[in-house]
């Protein structure tokens, strides 16, 4: 039986050019929260090593803007998270770190004091959702960014079976192409293939894990409040 792969928690980033590593992300096109009702805020990333980033701002009409920091805390080894049993993913630099946000962003209170709910930003609310925590895996795109020092790239299908609820067998295929510089990257996770068996857990049988240069035109965000 093939053995389970190890997979990211959080999803796959795009490239920037190296020479700019401070990269602001405000796209008019598709940067504003509907029915946005809570003034300004903070966006932020959490590090359980290093506490709150503040990495951008929700203005008072819902539009969001990122201005990621210069560096981050990168520690862990890629091949940690993006990599397979056997040969038949390929890494540059194995030994390459790296540091990735989650695909739900913090929200809060420009003073600090109040959280106010999560951000993600995907190619639809189901997906979203998902990754909020608010729903189960559907298919679709999410996005999250990923910095290292470090020039590497991830190539490579990889074949494993998960066992949702630990009953049911579901096949899974990894497919990662994934090209990263020194700095931030975006990275495009797909889930699709959705299969839930009889216990109810959703799995995507198909899953894609590579670099964007930016948020493509169809990317939303998404917001949902602190649950009470």
């Amino acid at each position: 039986m093939r053995r389970k792969n190890h997979l990211p928690a959080l999803a796959v980033l795009a490239t920037f050019a190296p020479a700019a590593p401070s990269l602001v992300l405000a796209q008019e096109t598709n940067s504003a929260l509907d029915d946005w009702s809570e003034g300004p805020a903070d966006v932020m990333y959490i590090d359980f090593n290093t506490g709150p980033t503040v990495i951008g701002a929700i203005g008072e009409d819902g539009s969001v803007s990122l201005d990621l920091p210069e560096t981050a805390d990168a520690k862990h080894p890629l091949s940690r998270v993006f990599s397979c049993s056997g040969d038949s993913v390929t890494s540059t630099d194995p030994e390459a770190t790296y540091f990735i946000t989650s695909p739900a962003l913090t929200v809060g209170s420009t003073d600090g004091q109040k959280a106010l709910g999560v951000l993600v930003v995907a190619s639809n609310r189901e997906i979203a959702a998902s990754r909020a925590g608010r729903g189960t895996i559907a298919k679709g795109h999410y996005y999250q960014w990923l910095y290292t020092p470090d020039t590497v790239s991830i190539e490579g299908v990889c074949e494993s079976d998960v066992f949702p609820g630990g009953q049911s067998r579901v096949d899974v295929t990894t497919t990662y192409a994934m090209s990263l510089a020194p700095g931030w990257n975006l990275l495009e996770i797909g889930m699709s293939d959705i299969e839930t068996p009889n216990n109810g857990f959703a799995v995507a049988g198909e899953r894609t894990f590579r670099t964007v240069k930016s948020l493509p035109s169809e990317a939303q965000w998404f917001f949902w409040p602190e649950e009470e």
